[in-house]
């Protein structure tokens, strides 16, 4: 029990050497040569003042080494599969990165996540994979395929991790160049990035109210604000259909404060984070709270989503909010695709190439921590009407 800030030099990491299946697929070396040298250097202890518990175990410390990122961001696509239909994913995946972007691909099946987990050097390692329920995991091989493809050799300035799902399918069409860009800062806002029908629910909102007048600066994606199921309508809250549950709440309370219930549920369906300690901490640690409290982690209806809600509002990051941008067309515009009808606009904002399109295109607002219990507020203050919050 208890909060400590991070300090120590950890166990030690797991690599897959590069001729084992799991080993990250290179893109062109022509277009890795030419993302040149770069000039930001990262603050390599930061990661250290992070308040953390102590049951969880310190990262190790040649992982958290201060790198020097390219001129021009090279970007990693990361996911993980299991079965025929969702290894077809995969497949897709692999056969169009290189022209979406990416620079590399850490594409993994079953096998290559054993293979990296029976190297990896965290203390609790040996409990992944003890407790399985409802989805393989518990959804924790996000985690662990992300730490690796954030810490091997090499790896990219930024990463993506995409589901394998059934809410998305063929091959990637969006820019991911152009998403990063958009983080950095480099790219301009698409035209009608904060066009919002005058009818939105979201313009009554004590959140719209603040957040029409704020900087539109975000570096990582650290998931999403969980749409609803009402297209253009409030988002769902940690407390809807047991996205946590009480027995989650009770083994990381250390972790939760606040109107944590009544704060808006996180969609982690996709997340692009910048390679920096402290998103490298973030990743760590979110496969600590498998390892060290599956019970927890398992416990919750979304799982893996619940842990990463609970981590990301205790670590008080700026969430993206791009739900004031769906409605039943789709989102305005999609430069991808053309609008289409949506049985369910929360379903949408799954997929990848929807993702993509909305970083690249500035269709999104960011809720800073400040703003974090306004979602759910009128711009007087008061809370909604209960018909406005229900599930369905």
């Amino acid at each position: 029990g208890g909060i400590r800030g991070g300090h120590g030099s950890g166990t030690g990491g797991g690599r897959v050497p590069a001729s084992e299946p799991g080993a990250a697929e290179a893109g062109s070396s022509a277009m890795i040569a030419a993302q040149g040298a770069g000039t930001r250097h990262e603050d390599g202890d930061e990661w250290r003042r992070v308040p953390r518990p102590h049951w969880m175990p310190d990262p190790p410390a040649e992982a958290m080494v201060p790198r020097t990122s390219r001129q021009l961001p090279t970007v990693a696509l990361v996911s993980w599969a299991s079965g025929e239909k969702y290894e077809k994913r995969l497949d897709e995946f692999r056969a169009s990165y290189q022209q979406a972007g990416f620079a590399e691909a850490v594409l993994w099946k079953d096998a290559d996540l054993k293979s990296f987990v029976a190297q990896l050097k965290h203390p609790m390692a040996k409990e992944f994979g003890r407790v399985n329920q409802h989805r393989p995991y518990c959804a924790a091989f996000k985690a662990a395929v992300l730490w690796y493809a954030m810490t091997k050799e090499g790896a990219s300035d930024y990463v993506l991790w995409s589901d394998a799902s059934q809410y998305a399918s063929g091959s990637i069409r969006g820019n991911i160049r152009q998403a990063v860009e958009r983080l950095q800062g480099r790219a301009s806002r698409a035209e009608n990035g904060r066009f919002v029908p005058e009818s939105s629910v979201w313009r009554k909102s004590a959140w719209w109210t603040k957040a029409a007048a704020d900087e539109h600066h975000i570096r990582s994606v650290y998931g999403q604000v969980h749409c609803g199921f009402f297209c253009g309508g409030l988002p769902l809250s940690n407390k809807v259909k047991n996205n946590i549950k009480d027995g989650t709440a009770t083994e990381f309370k250390e972790l939760l404060s606040g109107p944590w219930r009544s704060r808006f549920h996180i969609l982690n369906s996709n997340i692009l984070l910048e390679n920096t300690p402290e998103n490298r901490l973030l990743v760590w640690d979110w496969l600590s709270m498998y390892l060290a409290k599956p019970g927890g982690f398992c416990g919750s209806h979304t799982q893996d989503q619940a842990a990463f809600s609970i981590l990301v509002e205790n670590r008080t990051l700026p969430v993206m909010n791009a739900c004031p941008y769906v409605t039943s067309r789709g989102m305005l515009p999609s430069p991808s695709k053309p609008a289409r009808a949506l049985r369910a606009c929360f379903q949408s904002s799954k997929g990848y190439n929807w993702f993509i399109d909305a970083v690249a295109g500035g269709f999104y607002e960011v809720v800073t921590p400040e703003a974090y219990d306004t979602l759910f507020l009128q711009a007087d203050g008061s809370p909604f009407p209960s018909e406005l919050t229900k599930s369905r």
